[in-house]
C-alpha cells in the first residue's frame, strides 16, 4: 500500500470496525495514571484554581476562579525560574523546579488545592485533520487511527488532546484540531505537583485557552473579540514565539517559532546585561528609536530575524485564506512588552497589531499584581473553565 492509498484509508474502512479494533487494544495497555484533564470527572468542582506558566527565565503564578463568565484574579505573582531547569516547555531538573514549588506554596500559603499547568513546546505536535462524524468516545478512536497513518511516533508514548473545530456537512467530515503531548512531558509536571500536595486538575495549551476566553465574550483593550472573525495572537515566550489565528474563535492556524540562536534575551546577554536586568530592559528600550540599532545591533539583528519568521506565517495563511482578512493581532508575553515592539512589527507584517493592555471582565484583589497583563495572559486564559 503506498502513502496515498495509506492516508485515504480512512475513508475506504468500516469505522465501526475500526472503533472496535482500536478499542481492544486500548484496553490491553497499562494506564499511566497521568490524568490532567478534568472531562471525566465526577464529583464537586473546586473553588479556586492555581495556574502556573512556567518559562525557562521567569514563572507565572494566579490563583483564582472562574464562573458563569466572571473571571476573579486572588492572588497573582512573579518569580525566577531556577537556571537550567526548563527548556522548550519541558522541565529538564525536577529538583530544581519541585524546590520552587515547595517555596511558592509555603511562603505564598497557597490554599487552592487544583492546579493547572499551561505549557507550550515544540515537542508537542499540534495538527488540523478532517475524519469522519463519529460521536462520544469514538472520535478519540478514529483520531488516534488517523495519526497512525502519518506521524512517524509511537503513538503509545504520547496523549492526544482534541477540539471539535468545524463540521463539514456535505462531504461528511468533522475538522478536528489535534494536539499530541510527549507522556514524559506530562509526567514530570504530574509528579512534582504530587509531590507538593496539589491537584492535577488541568493542562492548558496557550492557544486552546486563548479560544475559551475568546468564546466567552472577554474583551482586549476594551473591545470584544466575539465580534471581530478573524483575530491573530502573538506570544513572545522566552525560547519561543507562537504566532496563531483564530476565525470565528476557532483555532484555524498556529505555528511555533524556536527562537534559538537569535532570542532577544540572548541578545542582551551578549550585549552585556545580566540576567536579573533583562526584563527591566523592557521598560527602558525603544525598538523604533534612532540610537536602537547602533546601541543595540545584535538585538536588532535577532528582532529582525524574528520579524520576518512571524511575517512568512501570517503571509502563508492570507495565501491559503484568501477570502479571510485578519482584523487585530494581539502581542502579549513578557519581552513582547518592549516599547514600540507592536508598531516595529505592524510595518513588517502589514496587519494591525496591539499589545494587550487591558482583558475583561476580570475582578481582582487586592493581593493581586496584575497591572501587566501582557505577561500574565496565558495564566488569565487557562484559568477560563468551559463548564462555567
Amino acid at each position: 500500500m503506498d502513502a496515498n492509498q495509506e492516508k485515504k484509508s480512512i475513508w475506504q474502512s468500516d469505522i465501526n470496525e475500526i472503533v472496535q479494533r482500536l478499542k481492544e487494544k486500548k484496553s490491553n495497555k497499562t494506564k499511566s495514571g497521568v490524568k490532567f484533564s478534568p472531562k471525566k470527572r465526577i464529583g464537586k468542582k473546586p473553588n479556586e484554581l492555581v495556574v502556573f506558566d512556567i518559562g525557562s527565565s521567569v514563572t507565572k503564578v494566579i490563583v483564582g476562579k472562574y464562573s458563569q463568565g466572571n473571571m476573579t484574579i486572588k492572588t497573582s505573582f512573579t518569580l525566577a525560574t531556577p537556571i537550567g531547569s526548563m527548556k522548550d516547555g519541558a522541565i529538564v531538573n525536577e529538583t530544581l523546579i519541585a524546590e520552587m514549588f515547595e517555596q511558592i506554596v509555603k511562603e505564598y500559603k497557597l490554599k487552592a488545592k487544583h492546579a493547572v499547568i499551561t505549557m507550550n513546546s515544540s515537542q508537542v505536535i499540534n495538527r488540523d485533520i478532517f475524519i469522519p462524524i463519529v460521536e462520544g468516545d469514538e472520535i478519540e478512536t478514529v483520531i488516534r487511527y488517523e495519526l497512525q497513518q502519518y506521524l512517524p511516533i509511537n503513538l503509545d508514548e504520547y496523549q492526544i488532546r482534541y477540539l471539535v473545530t468545524d463540521i463539514v456537512n456535505e462531504e461528511n467530515k468533522q475538522r478536528i484540531f489535534v494536539s499530541v503531548f510527549p507522556e514524559r512531558i506530562l509526567r514530570t509536571y504530574y509528579q512534582i505537583l504530587k509531590k507538593v500536595d496539589l491537584q492535577p486538575y488541568s493542562l492548558e495549551l496557550p492557544i486552546v485557552a486563548l479560544r475559551k476566553l475568546v468564546a466567552h465574550n472577554a474583551k482586549i483593550n476594551e473591545v470584544a473579540l466575539n465580534t471581530m472573525s478573524t483575530i491573530g495572537w502573538i506570544d513572545f515566550g522566552e525560547s519561543t514565539i507562537n504566532v496563531s489565528v483564530q476565525h470565528n474563535s476557532n483555532i484555524d492556524f498556529t505555528r511555533l517559532i524556536r527562537k534559538d540562536e537569535y532570542t532577544l534575551e540572548e541578545a542582551l546577554k551578549l550585549e552585556g546585561y545580566e540576567r536579573e536586568k533583562i526584563y527591566e530592559m523592557k521598560h527602558t528600550l525603544n525598538v523604533l528609536d534612532e540610537t536602537f540599532a547602533v546601541e543595540h545591533p545584535i538585538m536588532k539583528h535577532s528582532l529582525d530575524q524574528i520579524a520576518g519568521e512571524i511575517e512568512k506565517f501570517i503571509q502563508f495563511y492570507r495565501n491559503t485564506n484568501q477570502n479571510r482578512t485578519i482584523e487585530m493581532i494581539y502581542l502579549y508575553g513578557g519581552i513582547g512588552q518592549i516599547q514600540g515592539l507592536a508598531q516595529y512589527l505592524e510595518q513588517v507584517v502589514k496587519t494591525p497589531i496591539q499589545l494587550v493592555e487591558t482583558v475583561t471582565p476580570i475582578q481582582q484583589h487586592s493581593k493581586s499584581e496584575l497591572d501587566n497583563i501582557a505577561s500574565y495572559l496565558n495564566a488569565v486564559s487557562s484559568l477560563v473553565r468551559v463548564e462555567g
